[in-house]
């Protein structure tokens, strides 16, 4: 691009040797260089605007494509944080079942101890939340027979209220119960937390633990 600059300057200096009177016969010497040169700077400023205008589109798809990588950046990051924590999930998930003795087997105080505070760590890590309280319901008696605790929930509510939920994932103003719809032995289990708006997947994770947990309690009391 220089050169173009370069032969339009040389030009310029050479108007009065290029452009001589007897060429131009019909107009005075003087307007004829004056429009010479004149028309050699409406080229420079032209092809100096065409070379801005280009330069600027450069800068913009620059920008664009450094913005494209920085979000292409963050969902990648996104990405290996979302495996990393699956992955984490299903570990404990993995622990808590080959924790489970085999079915024909009765689940030692000992043992259900251990596994239910891997369940409640379990079950903090889905929710995301250091408060939480599982409930075992005795459906016949309408009562409480057995709680797990870690920290304190704001959300208080009787076996009765509990049994008459209707659907698995229940959200109040001050946290949600999540729970099983199908009874074990007569007894139903629910998950109280401080908190709500918890994704469908981690849901599903908190099922899974619950339905372990059920599981051991039943067998603890055979």
């Amino acid at each position: 691009m220089q050169w173009i600059y370069i032969i339009l300057f040389t030009l310029t200096l050479l108007v009065p040797q290029l452009v001589r009177p007897e060429d131009f016969p019909a107009y005075p010497h003087e307007h004829v260089e004056s429009a010479a040169i004149f028309l050699l700077g409406i080229i420079g400023f032209s092809v100096s605007y065409f070379r801005e205008r280009i330069v600027k589109r450069h800068i913009e798809e620059k920008k664009k494509y450094q913005r494209e990588a920085s979000h292409a950046s963050r969902d990648l990051v996104h990405s290996y944080s979302y495996i990393g924590e699956v992955n984490r999930q299903l570990e404990v998930l993995k622990k808590i079942a080959l924790g489970v003795p085999e079915k024909q087997k009765k689940v030692t105080k000992k043992q259900r101890h251990i596994l239910f505070n891997d369940m409640l760590e379990a079950i903090t890590m889905f929710a995301r939340t250091e408060n939480a309280t599982v409930h075992f319901v005795d459906m016949e008696s309408q009562t409480i027979a057995f709680s797990l605790k870690i920290g304190e929930t704001l959300l208080s509510l009787s076996a009765k209220e509990l049994l008459e939920q209707k659907k698995e994932a229940e959200e109040y103003a001050n946290g949600c119960v999540v729970s099983l719809m199908q009874p074990v032995a007569g007894y139903r289990v629910f998950l109280v937390l401080d908190r709500n708006n918890i994704s469908q997947e981690n849901k599903s994770f908190l099922k899974a633990v619950l339905s372990q947990a059920l599981a051991v309690f039943v067998r603890s009391k055979e």
